[in-house]
């Protein structure tokens, strides 16, 4: 993971760990876990792969997060969120391949609409991600043969930089409530879709590759989420 990757991935999740203090003030804030399905950009990577007799990835990922926001004075969102691609793994006759990834957003959106218990809102976000490709040899060697020919595999990488464009929709659960707020266990609903403007060279131990290929997390996604939080009544 590149390091800018790993900055927006780890400030991502930091922000969705700790409760924002201007939170408490505001409408509403809520933290949580998401999973579902997303899209990642690989025909180029696949067409190198293919024509030097490598397997090639399909280009849809499962993936999991973690997040946070809150909904602050004029009804603005303000957030961050992490997610990490579940890798896929090939196999061919000699070598085998795999491809994972892992982004991080910053997110502001608007409450379009809101009552105690739903919260509808569209939101941008801006951040950083990176893609991996491993390719190691299938057969099993001893460490003596990996001393005599270390390049039996290598580990590559590729990043950059991330907008995003989604809209959601959150429902409170209510557990407890008191004349201000509702608090309880939320489940959200979130669609939209990542462009990747500035694409990064591929890197091995440190060193930029020259001509490789495009490839980035660049698509569309769908995610559904569980966590808790509150909304002004």
């Amino acid at each position: 993971m590149t390091r800018a990757a790993r900055y927006a991935l780890g400030s991502a999740v930091l922000l969705a760990i700790i409760r924002p203090s201007w939170a408490c003030e505001g409408s509403g804030s809520m933290r949580h876990f998401s999973f579902g399905w997303r899209q990642v950009e690989v025909a180029d990577l696949n067409a190198a792969l293919r024509g030097k007799g490598y397997p090639t990835f399909a280009d849809g990922y499962f993936l999991l997060g973690a997040g946070g926001q809150a909904v602050i004075r004029y009804n603005l969102i303000l957030g961050g969120e992490g997610h990490w691609l579940l890798g896929r793994q090939e196999s061919g006759l000699v070598r085998r391949t795999s491809v994972s990834g892992a982004y991080g957003m910053f997110n502001i959106g608007y409450s379009l609409y809101r009552t105690p218990e739903l919260l509808v809102y569209p939101l941008v976000g801006l951040g950083g991600g990176s893609l991996s490709l491993d390719i190691c040899e299938r057969a099993i060697a001893s460490f003596d043969q990996v001393l005599d020919d270390p390049g039996r595999s290598a580990h590559v990488t590729t990043g950059g930089l991330l907008l995003d464009l989604a809209a959601g929709v959150d429902y409170l659960l209510a557990l407890t409530a008191n004349r201000e707020r509702t608090e309880g266990i939320v489940f959200g609903l979130r669609g939209g879709y990542t462009w990747a403007p500035l694409k990064g060279d591929w890197r091995m131990a440190g060193t930029d590759l020259a001509q490789g290929p495009v490839a980035g997390i660049e698509g569309g996604y769908v995610r559904l989420s569980i966590g808790r939080g509150s909304l002004r009544r």
